[in-house]
């Protein structure tokens, strides 16, 4: 080799062991980062952390959601009994209200809500004639659980629970409202054609895309944290959220679909909401669009409009 050959190959060898090093050290800072969101956010380390209360109370709209769902719950107690299933070694508590139907709608709220936030959501479902049920999701309210699924492991929950409302309760048909990551759960039981048909209020196209959105919301650049957060989750509950996405699962979906997606959803982008629309396999499907509300917040901002699309829905069903 000539000497200008040695020269390049030595610099090649310096740029690359830079590089190594800098990414080694730039591991090290982002690393304990990532695993403090996984700990704070999708672990429940303490009894008393996701339990029945509002989860976010510094929110006015927030706290009126929960505070309005209180009210319908108090006005419908003669209706409520308390209902618990095993789902593989996690016991699971919900409520079950009966309006005197065969079908029941399942609500499913998003990460670290329990049932109490499902109550916001039944008023449209009682008055279409639909029994109602509400429930802690796994590491929520009374529930076991340690770790959240990111809606596979819900899916496989909800499975649990149609189930015992079939054989102990007589129930035949179940529509799933699903909000945020409870969207997710109802996209998978939709692409399996295991449901009457799914309300889904702000899906999103991806996991590792609502973690790429909320880390630029709060401040801070995505690479390469939300890629070790997605490395732990892995790791730690051996999903994939790459591999289940939804937006994977929507061109499987049988189940007739209703999407509910908000103009505003600075977390479910409309572009993505739209997106996921038009992939969606069911024969069956409408989006409703809502000029007004943030994410998981369309309701409170237009109820009449909101309640009217979930019985046009249904009724054109049957």
């Amino acid at each position: 080799m000539t000497v200008t050959e040695w020269i390049f190959l030595g610099l090649g060898a310096f740029i690359v062991l830079s590089a190594a090093v800098s990414f080694v050290i730039m591991l090290r800072i982002t690393m304990p980062i990532a695993k403090n969101v996984y700990k704070t956010m999708f672990t429940k380390d303490s009894p008393e952390k996701w339990g029945r209360k509002c989860s976010c109370p510094e929110n006015p709209e927030h706290l009126r959601m929960f505070r309005e769902g209180v009210e319908w719950a108090k006005a419908n107690v003669e209706r409520k009994s308390q209902v618990r299933i095993k789902s593989g070694e996690l016991n699971l508590y919900g409520e079950f209200y009966d309006f005197g139907s065969k079908d029941t709608v399942i609500i499913t709220a998003g990460r670290a809500e329990s049932l109490m936030y499902g109550y916001y959501f039944a008023a449209p479902y009682k008055r279409c004639g639909l029994n109602v049920l509400v429930i802690d999701q796994r590491t929520t309210g009374k529930s076991d659980g340690d770790k959240i699924g990111y809606g596979v492991w819900e899916a496989e929950d909800v499975r649990h629970w149609m189930a015992y409302l079939k054989e102990k309760l007589g129930q035949r048909g179940f529509v799933i409202h699903g909000i945020c990551t409870g969207a997710t759960t109802a996209v998978y039981l939709a692409a399996e054609g295991a449901v009457k048909a799914v309300v889904l209020e702000g899906p999103y196209k991806s996991f590792l895309e609502v973690l790429r959105r909320r880390t630029i919301l709060g401040g801070h650049k995505p690479f390469p944290v939300i890629y070790e957060i997605k490395h732990i989750i892995k790791r730690n509950t051996g999903i994939d959220i790459v591999k289940h996405a939804p937006e994977k699962y929507v061109q499987k979906m049988t189940s007739p679909a209703l999407f509910l997606c908000g103009k505003q959803d600075t977390s479910s982008l409309p572009e993505n909401s739209q997106k996921l629309y038009e992939r969606c396999a069911s024969r069956v499907k409408r989006m409703v669009w809502f000029h007004e509300g943030a994410h998981s917040h369309l309701r409170i901002a237009n109820p009449e409009k909101y309640d009217s699309a979930i019985h046009e829905f249904l009724k054109e069903i049957g």
